[in-house]
């Protein structure tokens, strides 16, 4: 009788404390899928290529349109206008991008591969497909339309609601403010231990505050007879 591989049980709703669990929640398992595959891949860009996953990224959308404008770049890659400057000027340097005139707005340039670039971008295109097809071959040929149909829809719901999120900040502010009130509360000062000493000890230990200070004289101890 062949052996069956057992599969691990679904977690559980709710956790040992009571509470219940983020973990069966689908955006928990795609926020943490994203992590994992975002570490993976920028192993092994860096191993393969000497490129960051971002990089990558960017020969790729630059590849994809030929001639891109920087304002496009940033879009495409949700890249911050100082981060992707730091990306594409690593690129020039390394002679994988290149700027070209713009023809319909003199002020600015565009960005295309250079030959070493279009070459990077074929052997990067090789990689990311034989991978993807690795990494989707445990899903039936339904199953792959169905997981990429439902990407599709799931990216545009995402920023559907983002765009619609000014419905919800209202009742997030409160939360926020709620929450950061908490956090910000001042702990309680520890008792203080009481200290006992002379009144020989107390003077000396004022004279050498006083003298360390600048802003008293010492004060002479009169010895015990």
């Amino acid at each position: 009788m062949p052996a069956h591989s057992k599969s691990k049980p679904a977690p559980s709703k709710k956790s040992p404390s009571g509470l219940k669990t983020f973990r069966t929640l689908a955006s928990f398992r795609l926020h943490v899928l994203a992590r994992v595959s975002e570490r993976f891949y920028e192993q092994f860009y860096q191993r393969e290529f000497g490129l960051s996953l971002l990089e990558c990224r960017l020969i790729g959308i630059t590849g994809g349109f030929g001639q891109v404008s920087f304002k496009r770049v940033c879009e495409e890659g949700n890249l911050d206008k100082s981060h992707a400057s730091r990306l594409v000027n690593r690129l020039i340097k390394r002679r994988l991008l290149q700027k070209v005139n713009n023809p319909s707005d003199q002020r600015s340039v565009m960005l295309t591969l250079s030959s070493a670039g279009r070459e990077c971008h074929g052997e990067l295109h090789a990689c990311a497909s034989g991978l993807a097809n690795e990494w989707l071959s445990v899903l039936s040929a339904q199953a792959r339309r169905s997981f990429e149909e439902a990407l599709v829809k799931l990216a545009e719901q995402i920023r559907t609601m983002g765009e619609g999120g000014s419905r919800r900040r209202g009742l997030a502010g409160r939360r926020a403010k709620k929450y950061t009130r908490a956090r910000m509360a001042p702990e309680p000062a520890p008792p203080l231990n009481e200290v006992i000493m002379d009144r020989r000890t107390a003077r000396q230990l004022f004279d050498l505050l006083g003298t360390a200070l600048g802003e008293a004289k010492p004060t002479p101890v009169r010895r015990s007879r």
